[in-house]
């Protein structure tokens, strides 16, 4: 049982999948809800401002400091590394424009210097130096294409920060907003592109941000993703991720 879990909602147990939990929990009334123990952040003024405009975000009903409780929308996600771009993707994103619902002007730096000198608890750069050569070697190449960040534009999008197939659902709902903040909207549709190739969702994001600001963009996802696997994944996979972040630029 969680321990922050309100009196009124009861466990149902834990969802399959995901790094970080979740858990089904239920009111007086059976109805079914998400629990997860991650401060709510920016999430319920964010999924109210594009609940607002049609937008399928799921609405924060309770939360605390460290812990919310969000609806729990109809469908199951699309998958992972590789699903079909959703029809709606691109109508989605241009609603979360212009959107933000705080004063933070830091885009594109803090995302650009986490990308360079690492994050917290997820952008593992020294991690990666340490890895391996072709770690190393990464780490020199998403650095070098930070550089151009000051070519984009500033922005005052919401952005979701996390925007794979394992949050978007197959009835059309986008799930966890846990990490959301104020930016460039294309920077989840980068994110999207980085997991799942798409050769027209290159071309819409190169048409508006160019290919230098595209790869600002992927390469904190090559950092993110590259050094998380490397810390938490088995040695495989962080070999396969270093590997795949290398093949990404050298096919720029």
């Amino acid at each position: 049982m969680p321990s922050a879990l309100p009196p009124e909602y009861t466990d149902a147990g834990a969802y399959a999948g995901g790094e970080f939990g979740a858990r089904r929990v239920l009111d007086a009334s059976g109805t079914a809800y998400v629990y997860k123990r991650e401060p709510p952040g920016l999430a319920p003024a964010t999924t109210e401002a594009l609940r607002a405009v049609g937008y399928p975000a799921p609405r924060y009903v309770a939360y605390g400091d460290d812990w919310c409780i969000q609806e729990e929308l109809p469908g199951s996600p699309l998958g992972d590394w590789g699903a079909p771009l959703p029809p709606r993707l691109l109508e989605l994103n241009e609603l979360q424009a212009g959107r933000a619902v705080d004063d933070d002007a830091s885009w594109p730096a803090a995302a650009v210097g986490w990308t360079v000198g690492g994050h917290g608890d997820y952008m593992f750069v020294e991690a990666l130096n340490a890895h391996s050569p072709g770690g190393r070697k990464l780490v020199e190449l998403c650095r070098a294409a930070a550089e151009h960040a000051a070519e984009l534009p500033p922005s005052r999008d919401i952005v979701h920060w996390d925007f794979t197939a394992s949050n978007v659902l197959s009835e059309g709902g986008v799930i966890d907003w846990g990490g959301t903040r104020t930016g460039d909207r294309l920077f989840d549709l980068a994110t999207w592109l980085y997991y799942s190739p798409d050769d027209g969702l290159r071309r819409y994001i190169v048409g508006r941000i160019g290919e230098r600001g595209l790869f600002v963009y992927l390469a904190h996802m090559a950092i993110r993703q590259a050094g998380w696997s490397v810390c938490n994944h088995p040695p495989e996979a962080g070999r396969a991720m270093v590997d795949y972040g290398l093949a990404l630029f050298s096919a720029a």
